[in-house]
């Protein structure tokens, strides 16, 4: 059986897609989130999940996973997938200190997202990023305008485009999303 995307402490039990679909009210979003239907069944963890350390996400199948409560990610956390199209959707909130959404992510939050730091968003036209109720964060570099970025409620955030980068970020991360992202990891102060 598919184990699903890697998230630790995450019991990932299958469901039929369009059982999860109509349960989560996902019949809006399962639209964007794949050009061919998944032959895999939906995966889903019922709870909360607290990750106490870094978690990165590369999605590595067209499946969709459904995390039927919040996530918490206790330091840097990244979703990423590219020409792959794993759908992550959380019911509740997300938090993290600081998050990166690159390239062709599918990612559906229900709730809001926290983030105490920085969050970034570099998305091409296949990335799909909606969060229900607000997002906060320190800052918000956002790195592109493609994709579809729909944000539900009230944005608090410090927000910088790819016009301002130059004057935000710091030298050696200049125009290079995954060195920002793997100085998050690391601990490093990215902007000025």
């Amino acid at each position: 059986m598919d184990m699903g995307i890697d998230i630790p402490g995450a019991d990932w039990q299958p469901m039929p897609v369009q059982d999860a679909v109509d349960e989560f009210g996902l019949a809006d979003d399962i639209e964007c989130f794949f050009l061919d239907e998944p032959t895999n069944d939906a995966l889903v963890h019922r709870g909360d999940l607290v990750v106490p350390g870094p978690l990165a996400i590369d999605g590595e199948d067209i499946q969709l996973h459904v995390i039927d409560g919040s996530l918490t990610v206790k330091d840097a956390f990244s979703f990423q997938n590219v020409d792959v199209y794993a759908a992550l959707c959380v019911t509740g909130s997300v938090t993290a200190r600081s998050m990166t959404c690159i390239w062709d992510i599918q990612f559906v939050v229900g709730g809001s997202v926290n983030v105490d730091d920085l969050l970034i968003t570099q998305l091409t036209d296949a990335g799909w990023f909606a969060v229900r109720a607000g997002l906060t964060a320190g800052s918000w570099l956002q790195m592109d305008d493609r994709g579809i970025l729909a944000i539900n409620g009230p944005v608090s955030a410090l927000r910088y485009s790819a016009e301002d980068a130059q004057a935000a970020v710091r030298e050696e991360y200049l125009f290079d999303v995954e060195r920002i992202r793997d100085g998050l990891f690391a601990g490093r102060p990215v902007l000025r």
